[in-house]
């Protein structure tokens, strides 16, 4: 299915205020498309049958006001198209449980149905996979922000199990180092506002290989953020590499650590061509405009502390890559695993 949107230049909105406007209606594709995949012909008459709403006019509001307050950010107009699809949106498609999903839970199932559909379908339908709507959900403040594009433009990816500060600090830091810059390069005020720093967090969900995570651990994952007043969380789908990511979420400067920057200059990881890796790592610079600044890490082999400084760029890539300086956090996701679950086990032979 194909869809246009066409933006009035001349409406005086802003282009958030726009990337609002278009994600709003890719809500209204996923929503449309996952219905006709899910429900079968007496499915859909026993729907009409029981009625989107139920109940008075006053009732109906009611119930459109608290799902608006309770799942979204955006508040400035009733959203018509939500306002009818909000209540299946949020439906089970088991019945017998008689739950609510949240709208998160509901894009998550449309990433689990449609690729159920694609293992047996054509080309066409596998590539829709891919599609925007159905690849980016942008959070803040645990509400949807917006589906298929993400306002943040300075992101830090990982697998957050769990969030700690070493995460947060990193974040923050490379906000402030862009600011700096911006204030140092004494831009215009046109492009000030192009590198305005809007952080966030991006946790994939899934590849094409290994599927999705299961909807509990990516919900629970989300939880970490909800009272994030600062960063935004946007989840990916199908985009564990960043010549992925950077397609979706072009404009961005994606901060990593050492360790993930030697892996992104290691021929292996490009079928041994060093001529494919400089390809697709100027593709990212030139095609979507998005770079790396890299964080220094503790070595956990040497337990050296590496940065930038000691990673081998080959020519050509130089302007991809900048070093983010004065920060340094050891703290590991990994490390904080492997204490809880050391001190379960002291707790349980305590008992």
């Amino acid at each position: 299915t194909t869809r246009k949107v066409t933006l009035d230049k001349e409406s005086g909105r802003s282009r958030e205020e726009e990337d609002r406007v278009a994600s709003e209606c890719l809500v209204r594709a996923v929503v449309g498309d996952n219905e006709r995949w899910t429900m079968g012909e007496e499915e859909e008459e026993e729907e009409e049958a029981l009625g989107r709403f139920s109940g008075t006019d006053e009732e109906k509001s009611a119930s459109w006001k608290e799902f608006r307050e309770d799942a979204l950010t955006f508040k400035d107009d009733e959203l018509e198209f939500l306002e009818y699809a909000a209540p299946w949106f949020e439906m089970s498609n088991d019945k017998k449980k008689k739950k609510k999903k949240s709208l998160l839970e509901r894009w998550l199932d449309v990433g689990k149905e449609s690729r159920s559909s694609s293992n047996s379908s054509s080309n066409s339908e596998d590539e829709s996979r891919y599609m925007p709507e159905r690849s980016v959900y942008s959070m803040h403040k645990g509400k949807l922000e917006t589906i298929g594009c993400s306002a943040a433009n300075v992101v830090l990816s990982g697998s957050f199990n769990p969030i700690h500060e070493g995460h947060q600090g990193m974040l923050e830091a490379a906000v402030t180092h862009l600011r700096e810059k911006r204030n140092r390069e004494k831009k215009t005020c046109e492009e000030e506002r192009t590198l305005s720093a809007i952080p966030a967090f991006e946790l994939s969900i899934s590849n094409a290989d290994k599927g999705q995570l299961d909807t509990n651990v990516v919900v629970q994952r989300a939880k970490q953020f909800d009272s994030d007043e600062k960063n935004r969380l946007v989840l990916t789908r199908n985009a564990p590499l960043f010549t992925q990511k950077a397609k979706l979420l072009p404009n961005t400067v994606f901060v990593v650590g050492y360790d993930t920057a030697v892996r992104l200059v290691d021929p292996k990881y490009y079928d041994d061509s060093v001529d494919v890796m400089v390809r697709d790592l100027r593709m990212i610079k030139d095609a979507h405009n998005c770079s790396f600044l890299v964080c220094g890490r503790k070595d956990s082999t040497t337990g050296t502390f590496k940065t930038l400084a000691d990673v081998t760029l080959p020519a050509g890539v130089f302007d991809v890559f900048e070093p983010l300086e004065n920060f340094r956090n050891d703290v590991s996701s990994t490390e904080i695993r492997a204490s809880s679950s050391a001190r379960g086990e002291e707790e349980e032979e305590t008992c």
